[in-house]
């Protein structure tokens, strides 16, 4: 079951990889782009007639250099020799149409708004827009050719996209060839790596007086996949490997002449077992597959921001491992026969100074739910990544089932029912996430 629970699994978040959506704008925020498109066409088309290029035309200029954004490029079609697929800085552009038409120029624009489609540039904190724009236009170069050009040329913008509106709107760049349109996704891979102080966690053990319990080193590993819902919210799920220890400790425990520790011999004999001296020192570990299933949720949807994770953990067990050392010496009381018997290792396990070395498979409850959650920090890096880090804490919700002994002076032979039996960790996140 656990086999195909995980096979089941990797096959969602195989076909979940594979999905893309398409930016999603509001009729609002259509209206709005569409308008500031017009806008900076209107005032490029005024700018560029200079007809009888007097000075008060030529003030122009600086007014056309203002619609492009400052990183801008354009296509210098008025240039007569100029391959017009070669793309110029903006104000060089404006700058070689003052030097080289003072005696005039006439620029005419004609565009279907209803052609303008909206995209995503790779600077994931700037969308963008484009237009095919048929240029006409007209005039005398100073090397005293005439430019009659009528050709159609993509204009693109670039802007910005909040809760308030549309801001920052200006013209990015101008050319022959149409943008390639970059899909927005709503999808994303996550690398994660989680070091863990790590416990193997029971109450009964963790406050008993005779036993020191402690975490030890532990990991989670996962890979991701972050579908994101809205601007804020996302789901997630994948495919990981953890790891959990812990340490139990005995140190010189005595029980001599109280009658706690109940047994029955090969004879079926009922006597009290006195331990003296006993010193144990005791190791666990498990691993687990894991298959995480959370909600994500972010303050920005780009950018620097706080950041969470939260869900639930489906892990199946694939390994365990105890392994145990010390001494022991071990005597039995039969309240029957007001008799001590010690020494006597062969048929009774009555022994003087023991050493206890036993290395095994610790058999416990081989399916764990539990719950995780993270809150931290997204940090962008570049086009398509993301950089996440936080502090992270999981806790077991199923119990275990350590309800037999893994050796003979283990907690269950010694002190009595453990209870419930749980995974817990807390340490840092650091996770990649790659944009899809």
């Amino acid at each position: 079951m656990p086999r195909r629970t995980i096979i089941l699994s990797l096959g969602l978040l195989m076909s979940m990889l594979n999905g893309h959506s398409q930016m999603n704008i509001s009729s609002r925020q259509r209206y709005e782009i569409e308008s500031n498109a017009v806008k900076i066409l209107s005032s490029y088309e005024k700018c560029l007639n200079l007809e009888s290029a007097t000075e008060n035309d030529m003030n122009n200029l600086p007014e056309l250099e203002k619609l492009f954004d400052e990183n801008a490029v354009t296509s210098n079609f008025l240039d007569p020799v100029q391959s017009k697929s070669v793309q110029i800085p903006a104000g060089v552009f404006t700058d070689y149409i003052r030097s080289n038409y003072t005696s005039g120029l006439s620029v005419n624009l004609d565009w279907d708004i209803q052609k303008l489609t909206v995209t995503e540039t790779s600077d994931i904190q700037i969308h963008s827009a484009y237009i095919p724009v048929l240029i006409t236009a007209l005039g005398i170069h100073r090397s005293q050719k005439i430019m009659n050009i009528s050709e159609y040329y993509y204009f693109i913008f670039r802007f910005r996209i909040s809760e308030s509106g549309i801001s920052d709107f200006r013209l990015g760049s101008i050319q022959q060839n149409r943008p390639l349109k970059i899909r927005k996704t709503n999808s994303y891979l996550g690398f994660s790596a989680t070091p863990l102080y790590s416990f193997i966690y029971s109450k009964n053990i963790f406050s008993d007086n005779n036993w020191d319990a402690a975490g030890k080193f532990g990991y989670c590993f996962s890979i991701n996949y972050n579908h994101k819902i809205n601007d804020h919210f996302g789901f997630s799920t994948g495919i990981g490997l953890s790891n959990y220890q812990s340490e139990y400790r005995l140190t010189d425990f005595n029980n001599e002449n109280i009658n706690t520790i109940e047994r029955v011999d090969k004879d079926d004999d009922t006597y009290y077992a006195y331990y003296s001296g006993i010193t144990i020192n005791e190791w666990n570990g498990l691993s687990f597959i894991d298959v995480p299933v959370g909600l994500t949720y972010k303050s920005n949807d780009k950018g620097l921001g706080i950041a969470a994770q939260a869900g639930f953990n489906l892990s199946f067990m694939v390994s365990s491992f105890f392994d145990a050392e010390g001494n022991a010496t071990i005597k039995g009381y039969y309240p029957e026969y007001h008799v001590v018997l010690f020494d006597i290792p062969r048929d009774y396990d009555f022994v003087v100074n023991d050493p206890v070395d036993t290395t095994n498979d610790w058999n416990l409850n081989q399916f764990s739910l539990s719950a995780f959650v993270s809150i931290g920090i997204q940090i962008p890096a570049g086009e398509k990544f993301t950089f996440y880090v936080g502090p992270y804490f999981t806790a077991g919700l199923t119990d275990l089932a350590y309800d037999k002994p893994k050796h003979r002076d283990d907690f269950m032979s010694i002190s009595g029912e453990p209870g419930k039996l749980t995974t817990r960790g807390f340490g840092f996140r650091f996770e990649l996430l790659m944009k899809l």
